[in-house]
Formats: structure tokens, C-alpha cells, sequence
């Protein structure tokens, strides 16, 4: 009985081993909670270390918590965190971010030092931080945007400790300076584009925002509103696939091209899109940034997704019946080679090309669709190839067949083929033996080419109509 007592408690130790493990590791950073996985191991470590120099120089408790795809942290729930973790000192600053709001909030759980003697100080240095986001990314979330945004809350979190410490608190002045400069510099792009053009965007070819401006895009936000004019370029290379040259030409094609037909194409290449899917990533693109001609938004777009090397077309207004589901799977056979093999260049100027040539159909009455595709130009020289070739192919088959044939006598009548009088027909008679009917439906095809046309369509999250198509390359 001893022994069995014995095997199980040894058993019982083994099986504890790995969550001992486990719970070890994940309490490894205790001031950062990073539940999108946003941050790798050497930006969690130097986050980690700043916040722990702070602790321990001013004992001022900073913590950080990015949350989930559309987790919004409370104030309870931050400094139930600290608690949890046991930093819920005296003095305690807390960094959140909400996928659900696309905001940075600065929650100040409890403030013995007296760091932010004055109200307003904590919301300019929240109005800082989402500054800094804004001017980096535009309002679109990205990892790197939010690791350099927390680089500086523990920058500015050391500078306000100090100030405490010695007796001078930081005012809201302090932090009022990046914001008014940031502010005035996009205030003075907007003014200065809108004398030129009302396109949305500054003379360097970058969008003005403000956190009142509805064309931010955030991938895991499904509550925007959309705006009424275009905020961005037609051509967003962010992926950098091709050269400065070469995207300063195509922007140039894309714009004459557009405004000609007053149809938006538009191309946008991405190194990430997060979770969502890249139909709907293009569908929101489009809305969200204020593509699209006249109260219809017509328009095209085309999105190139690195990470997993995605791509999709969404179309919108009269984008839907002039480019049919046929009439795409025809656009990508024609750039799908050149996306394979690296060429993106050729590629975004073929989908551009075939872009024109569609609308400019589509305008006549009739969009390319089944049986009504656009012909591929007469080769001469494919047709003498093809006819030499089968000429070729005719005389070796041929003279095959007749070098069987050398042993067989000519013969001038049937007579020698047969036994005389071997042949005796005694009666004749028709006999009906049965009938076989086969009936095949007709089909009622508009297209004529067997196959069914037309334009499927979807309704993306700010409940506009899409068509579109989508894949891997």
C-alpha cells in the first residue's frame, strides 16, 4: 500500500512539472500585458526594464495593457491588473489601448507624488501619445506605430517622476507644444492642398487626420462612419513593392485615368492587414478612405497583402456590373504572372491597363462577361507556326502508316477477296428492333458562352454593396 502511495504522489509531482512551468513564464512581465502579441520578446524586455528603472528610481508603478481584437479596458479592470500583479504602489500610471475605440488612454490610478497636480495635465499627455500615433500611422493600427508610442509614455513617464520628485510638477504646457506644432503643421497641408485640389491629401502625398476625421482605418472597427470626400491617394504603395519612379508614374496613370471616367482605381499594397479577411479589408479601405465617383462610389480597388501574400479587388457602384465575375477572372490571368514572379510593377500597370480598357467597355453597353471577353490580338506569325507544325506532325504520321502497308498486294476487283459461290442469301426481311429518344435541355444563357454572368456582390461593414474577388499569389 506504502509503494502505490508512493507511485502516485511521484506521478502527481510530474504532472505539476509543466504548469509550474508555465505559470513561471507567464508571469514573466509583470507590468505588461500584451493580449493582441503585438510586441516581440526584445520589445517586451526593454519595456519591461524601463517601467522596473522607474519603480525602483521614483517608485512611481507604470504599467502597460494593449487589449484584444475588441476588448476596451476599463479603469476597474486596470487596477484590478495591478493588483493582480502586485505594482499597485502609491504612485501608479497605467498605459491602455483599445482595439474597439483605436485610442491610447493614460489612467492615473493613484497619484501620492502628485505628478499630475492639475487636470488637464493628464489628458495632454494622453493627447501626446495618440499625437504621435496619428502622425505615424495615419490612425491605422500598426505594432510597430504602438511599440514606438510606448516607447515614449515611458519616456515622458520618467521626465514627470523626475519633476515630481524634485518639487516641479509638469503642466499641461509641457505636452501642449508637440500637439499645437503637429496640429498647425496639418492645418497648414490641408490648407495648402485644398488650394490646389480638394483631393485630401498634402502636397506630399500624405493624409491629414484629426481624431474628429471619420477616414481612419482600423481594421477591427466596424462603427465608422464614412466620409465624403477622398483622404488618401490612389496609389498606397505602404508594402514599398516598387521603386519612387515607378510609383510616381503609376499615381500619375491612375489619377488621369480616373478623373477621365470619373471612376476611381486605386491600388493599395499593405506589409499586414491583420485579422480580417482581405475581401474585407478592401471593402473597408475603400469606404473608409472615401474612394469612389458621385453619390454612387464607383470605383475599383486593388489590394496586395504581404504577410500572407494576399490579394483582392473590390468593386463598388458601377464597379460591380462593369467588372463581372467572369470579366475578373480574366484580369487574373493576366497579372496573376507577374504577382508570382515578384514583377509588381508589371502587374499593378496590367491591372490598371485592363481597368480602362473595362470601364471604356462597360461604357458602350456592354461589360465584358461570358462570350464577351476581350479577343487576344491575331498573331501571323502564331498561324505559319501552327500550320508548319501540323504539317510536320501530318507527313511523320503518315508516312508511319504507309511503310505498314509495303507487304499488301494491289489488287483491281473485290472478286479476289472472296470464295466463289460461298455466298448464298436464301431470304430477305426487315425487322424493327426498338427506338432510343434523347432529349437534352436548352439552356437560356444571355452570355452564349455556357456559363453564368453577371456580378455577385456583398454588403461590407459600413453596409455599402461590393463585388470584388479575392486569393493567394
Amino acid at each position: 500500500m506504502r509503494r502505490i502511495l508512493c507511485t502516485l504522489l511521484c506521478l502527481l509531482c510530474f504532472a505539476g512539472l509543466p504548469f509550474s512551468a508555465y505559470a513561471e513564464e507567464e508571469s514573466t512581465y509583470l507590468r505588461i500585458a500584451d493580449y493582441r502579441a503585438s510586441f516581440n520578446t526584445t520589445q517586451l524586455d526593454t519595456l519591461e526594464a524601463q517601467l522596473d528603472e522607474i519603480d525602483a528610481q521614483y517608485g512611481v508603478s507604470g504599467a502597460i495593457i494593449i487589449s484584444d481584437v475588441f476588448e476596451s479596458i476599463s479603469e476597474e479592470q486596470a487596477m484590478q491588473f495591478c493588483q493582480d500583479n502586485d505594482i499597485l504602489s502609491d504612485n501608479c500610471v497605467v498605459l491602455t489601448y483599445s482595439f474597439s475605440e483605436n485610442y491610447f488612454n493614460v489612467r492615473s490610478l493613484s497619484d501620492e507624488l502628485n505628478m499630475f497636480s492639475e487636470a488637464d495635465t493628464l489628458k495632454a499627455f494622453e493627447g501626446q501619445l495618440n499625437e504621435m500615433y496619428d502622425q505615424l500611422g495615419y490612425g491605422i493600427w500598426s505594432a510597430e506605430y504602438a511599440y514606438t508610442v510606448c516607447e515614449s509614455f515611458c519616456t515622458e513617464l520618467t521626465d514627470l517622476s523626475d519633476a515630481a520628485a524634485n518639487g516641479t510638477p509638469l503642466d499641461k504646457g509641457y505636452f501642449a507644444g508637440f500637439g499645437y506644432e503637429f496640429r498647425q503643421s496639418m492645418e497648414e497641408s490641408a490648407a495648402s492642398s485644398e488650394s490646389s485640389s480638394d483631393s485630401g491629401y498634402d502636397s506630399n502625398g500624405f493624409a491629414y487626420y484629426s481624431h474628429d476625421n471619420a477616414g481612419w482605418i482600423n481594421e477591427y472597427e466596424d462603427t465608422r462612419t464614412t466620409p465624403d470626400h477622398r483622404l488618401v491617394p490612389r496609389l498606397v504603395d505602404e508594402a514599398d513593392l516598387i521603386s519612387d519612379s515607378e510609383e510616381a508614374d503609376l499615381l500619375k496613370k491612375l489619377d488621369s485615368l480616373s478623373e477621365e471616367h470619373e471612376f476611381d482605381i486605386v491600388i493599395v499594397t499593405k506589409n499586414s492587414i491583420g485579422t480580417k479577411s482581405s475581401e474585407a479589408y478592401a471593402d473597408d479601405y475603400f469606404d473608409y478612405n472615401g474612394f469612389g465617383y458621385g453619390t454612387g462610389h464607383d470605383g475599383i480597388l486593388f489590394l496586395i497583402s504581404m504577410e500572407n501574400r494576399d490579394w483582392a479587388i473590390s468593386t463598388c457602384g458601377k464597379g460591380i456590373p462593369y467588372f463581372t465575375d467572369r470579366g475578373q477572372q480574366y484580369m487574373q490571368d493576366k497579372f496573376m504572372p507577374y504577382l508570382k514572379s515578384g514583377n509588381y510593377n508589371k502587374a499593378f500597370n496590367t491591372f490598371t491597363d485592363l481597368c480602362e480598357q473595362f470601364v471604356i467597355q462597360a461604357e458602350s453597353g456592354k461589360p465584358y462577361d461570358y462570350g464577351n471577353l476581350p479577343r487576344e490580338p491575331f498573331s501571323l506569325v502564331a498561324l505559319a507556326s501552327a500550320s508548319v507544325l501540323g504539317l510536320l506532325i501530318a507527313f511523320i504520321v503518315c508516312t508511319h502508316h504507309k511503310r505498314q502497308l509495303t507487304s499488301v498486294a494491289f489488287k483491281k476487283g473485290a472478286a479476289d477477296y472472296f470464295r466463289p459461290g460461298s455466298f448464298n442469301l436464301s431470304q430477305k426481311e426487315d425487322i424493327f428492333l426498338y427506338k432510343n429518344v434523347s432529349k437534352v435541355r436548352r439552356q437560356s444563357s444571355s452570355g452564349g458562352g455556357g456559363g453564368r454572368g453577371g456580378s455577385s456582390f456583398h454588403h461590407s461593414s459600413s453596409g455599402r454593396s461590393h463585388g470584388g474577388s479575392h486569393g493567394h499569389f
